[in-house]
């Protein structure tokens, strides 16, 4: 499953795509934790959602030939999972999906350090890896002892049509492609270790950048283990096999539609079971 794709030609692509939107992130609030004999415990968690979905993007930008979309889902009042577009010089953009191990206050505070980094150093930086080096240096000492982030990390070119990424122990993204006029989904296989488990020049030397070409009509999926860790009430995991099944479902869909058929079909599958952890799906979706 996990091998290098062989692309299909690439031809040019039209341009000036609307950006569509994030739930929006005021996400509910309707969890099943015990904290209604605490109301005042109850009110700053509350307080804690509302902050926390403000820092989110309610609408990602709009991208010259590209559509993208994002949806977000946290297991508790507050989430570790991080998304975010952020423009950058040259009219590129940065994409990042990230993942705090652990749930809840703690995590999401690390969060809201990991928004603040990469706001503050993407749009002078020139590369994915540069910028993920970077902020590595600067994540990792405040890491609490075990506690790591894992992130993937893009950079999407309009110009010449592609994503250039570096993963950091996260889910690798997920190519919607055709060969020969048949869809197909691929795994794009770039490596990194977690921020946090391993550093210094170790961590450099295996941080790894790729360019991923998007052809016109082609999605690239990034995703948390949200996804395909979902349970259902019998502990079965949603899984790769039907993330890969949703994908394929999606890819004649432009990115709101990719998105929400991978929400759905993971809640589709957990029914009635609570949720185990953050669910986050970003799509870009070069127009056809």
């Amino acid at each position: 499953m996990k091998q290098d794709p062989k692309r299909p030609s690439r031809a040019a692509s039209n341009s000036g795509a609307v950006g569509d939107l994030t739930p929006p992130p005021d996400f509910p609030s309707t969890f099943a934790e015990p904290i209604e004999s605490d109301p005042m415990l109850a009110s700053e968690l509350d307080r804690a959602r509302l902050i926390q979905s403000r820092l989110l993007p309610g609408q990602l930008p709009a991208v010259p030939g590209f559509d993208l979309a994002a949806r977000y889902l946290p297991a508790t009042h507050v989430g570790g999972d991080y998304y975010d577009v952020l423009p950058l010089r040259g009219g590129r953009f940065g994409i990042v999906v990230a993942d705090v191990s652990g749930k809840s206050v703690s995590a999401a505070m690390i969060m809201v350090m990991v928004r603040t980094v990469f706001h503050g150093l993407a749009p002078a930086m020139a590369s994915p890896r540069a910028t993920v080096l970077e902020a590595c240096e600067r994540i990792a000492p405040d890491l609490p002892a075990g506690i790591f982030l894992t992130l993937a990390y893009g950079i999407l070119d309009p110009k010449r049509g592609s994503v250039s990424v570096v993963n950091c122990g996260h889910n690798p993204p997920l190519l919607w492609t055709t060969l020969q006029k048949r869809p197909l989904v691929e795994t794009v296989l770039v490596n990194g270790p977690a921020i946090g488990l391993v550093r210094g020049s170790a961590f450099e030397r295996a941080l790894v950048e790729r360019e991923i070409p998007l052809a016109p009509g082609e999605h690239l999926l990034f995703h948390t283990d949200g996804v395909n860790e979902a349970m259902d009430v019998n502990a079965n995991e949603f899984g790769d096999g039907q993330l890969f099944k949703a994908i394929m479902r999606g890819g004649r869909k432009d990115a709101g539609g990719m998105a929400q058929e991978v929400v759905n079909a993971v809640l589709h599958h957990r029914g009635i079971a609570p949720p185990s952890d953050d669910l986050t799906v970003l799509d870009v979706w070069r127009l056809p």
